[in-house]
Order: C-alpha cells, then structure tokens, then sequence
C-alpha cells in the first residue's frame, strides 16, 4: 500500500509538472502571436496625402416650398402661400479632391484608414424652374471626414472601403435672389491603390453621398392679391446627392 502511495503522488507530481510546461509554451505562443501582431509591417501603413480627378453627378431636391408674409405686412396674422416645387435638372461635371490621411496596419493584410478630403471645385451649375422663373443651383463645395477599413493584397496593392460624415454648401439664385446654406449627410466609397514607384502609388475610386433634408429660408419680394411685396420670405426644404468616379495619385510619408 505504502509503494502504491509513492506511485500515486509521483504520477500527480509528473502531471503537474507537464501542466506546467504546457502552460509555459502556451503562454509563449500566445506573446508571440500578439506581439507579431503589435509589430505588424505594412507598406501602407503612416501619413499620407493624394489628389484626384474625375466625373460626377449632382442631383437636388427641393420639397414644401412655402411664400410667407408677415403679419405686419399682410395683417393680421401674416400669410404663407405654398408653390409648386422647382424642376430641376441634373447635371454631370469634372470633379476634383485632395486627401490627408493616415493609415495603420492592424494586421500584415488588414488595414484600417482615416482621413479627410477636400472638393474645392465648383460642380456643374443646374438649371431650375421655380413658378415659371429660371433660376440655377450648384455645390460650390464640399468637405468629407471618412473611415477606410482595408485589404492588403500584397506589398504594393490594397482594396478599400470607406465610409464618413460630409458638409457641402449649396448656392441658390432665383430671381435674382441669391441664397447659399451648407448641407450634411454620409459618404459611402470603394477604392484600390497600388504603389508604381516609391512611395508614389495610384489610385482609384468611386463615392456616393446623400446630403438630408434641410429646410432653407430666403428673403424673396413677391406678389400676391395683385400687390408687390417686398417682406415676403421664401421657405423650403433642400435635399442634394452626388457620386463620382476618381482617378489619382498619392504619396506615402
């Protein structure tokens, strides 16, 4: 019985010793893993900078157009006088960005970007027709700050998507009324890179942007009950959307 006993606690002793050996190169695998993946190399990853240039199109909404007067002009409780809304016309036109961005490598494929671009160009102006007057309306320009979650196919190409918050401002002319307000909405993108030489690589992308509904006033003269007005204010709803198509090329810091 007392051998057996010794057998016993040598066996638990021996297994309590592989526990800890298996433990230890756990642990080691586990460092090493992580810290592989703490040290991660990429050719993409840091600072960065680009321009493109390409094709857009621009579409407006303009919804619940309301005339109003006061009540001090139109006593005793004012008056709102509701039109029919614009036609629009769609238009197409050069398109224009610069980016500063950095990107980090979450992994040796796995990227994750984040940046912010810069349209500075005037987008084609379209034409309107607001209760039968011609009028024009642009997107003078525009900012988007994104998000770019990525793929690094090798060392020099890489997939991306990105997703952000953008602001445009919008210039409206009626009549020769002239009115301008900044919009805001999301940014939806797909894109591919790749380096040619150096850190200088080329890229290229498409985007599409909804700006949401913003209700727009402007101070407008108008008749009504056969008297010209010049305290009326013209009220409505402005809504816009573009997607472009972009082709350019960047430096890596």
């Amino acid at each position: 019985m007392k051998n057996k006993s010794i057998y016993f606690k040598y066996i638990a002793k021996s297994i309590q010793r592989l526990a800890r050996y298996l433990c230890y190169i756990t642990s080691f695998v586990i460092l090493s893993g992580v810290n592989s993946i703490c040290n991660a190399q990429s050719r993409f990853e840091g600072f960065y900078g680009q321009v493109g240039a390409g094709y857009e199109s621009t579409g407006f909404s303009i919804l619940n157009v309301v005339d109003t007067l006061p009540a001090s002009s139109y006593p005793p409780n004012g008056v709102s006088i509701p039109r029919p809304n614009p036609v629009i016309n769609n238009s197409t036109g050069f398109a224009g960005t610069m980016t500063l961005g950095y990107t980090y490598a979450l992994t040796n494929q796995f990227l994750l970007g984040i940046g912010a671009e810069y349209s500075p160009f005037s987008q084609s102006t379209q034409n309107m027709t607001d209760a039968g007057v011609m009028g024009t309306i642009a997107m003078t320009r525009s900012w988007n700050l994104f998000l770019a979650p990525g793929y690094a196919i090798d060392d020099d190409k890489a997939i991306y998507a990105k997703v952000g918050y953008s602001r445009a401002k919008i210039t409206i002319s009626d009549g020769g009324n002239q009115g301008s307000t900044l919009l805001s909405g999301y940014s939806l993108g797909l894109g591919y890179k790749q380096f040619f030489a150096g850190n200088w690589y080329g890229f290229i992308e498409t985007n599409f942007t909804a700006y949401r509904n913003h209700e727009f006033s402007t101070s407008e003269p108008f008749s009504y009950d056969h008297v010209a007005y010049t305290t009326g204010t013209n009220n409505k709803s402005l809504g816009a959307y573009s997607s472009n198509a972009l082709l350019g090329i960047g430096y890596k810091f």
